[in-house]
């Protein structure tokens, strides 16, 4: 025989189930929503000639640019920034960001021949970034609160 005792822990259990599967939809969801803005803010990046802390890169040494290449950096070809890519993990949380790894290795650490020119992240969250993900999980939370 169920008692009242009984279906008052079975519904609180249902929905304690509800609101933790709401809950675990949140981390993808803002992945999917700060993408893009942390795929604008790398695009920024290349056209501005910054780091993602917004300081500008090393110019371009006059050997370089009597070689026919222009500021900002890492700009002639778009080879690298074409195929600099932000996407959502999928299956999981996360956000993934590839950078081709020729050359966008080289730049992102230097080398003996070439002064590092950072893309991605090397001391710490950008502002940026850090805004877009607190964005996103705001409206991830409302969103889970409304399901």
């Amino acid at each position: 025989m169920t008692t009242s005792l009984d279906a008052a822990i079975a519904a609180m259990r249902r929905n304690v189930v509800g609101v933790l599967n709401r809950l675990g939809a949140v981390a993808p969801r803002v992945a999917v929503l700060a993408s893009p803005t942390i795929q604008a803010a790398i695009e920024s990046e290349y056209a501005n000639g910054r780091d993602p802390y917004g300081t500008p890169w090393k110019p371009l040494k006059p050997a370089t640019i009597a070689k026919g290449r222009h500021a900002p950096p890492l700009t002639d070809m778009g080879l690298m920034r074409a195929r600099t890519r932000v996407t959502p993990r999928l299956g999981r949380p996360g956000i993934r960001i590839t950078l081709p790894e020729r050359p966008g290795a080289f730049h992102q650490t230097g080398t003996r021949h070439m002064v590092a020119r950072q893309v991605l992240p090397f001391r710490g969250m950008p502002r940026i970034w850090a805004d877009a993900l607190r964005r996103a999980s705001v409206q991830a939370m409302k969103e889970a609160r409304h399901a």
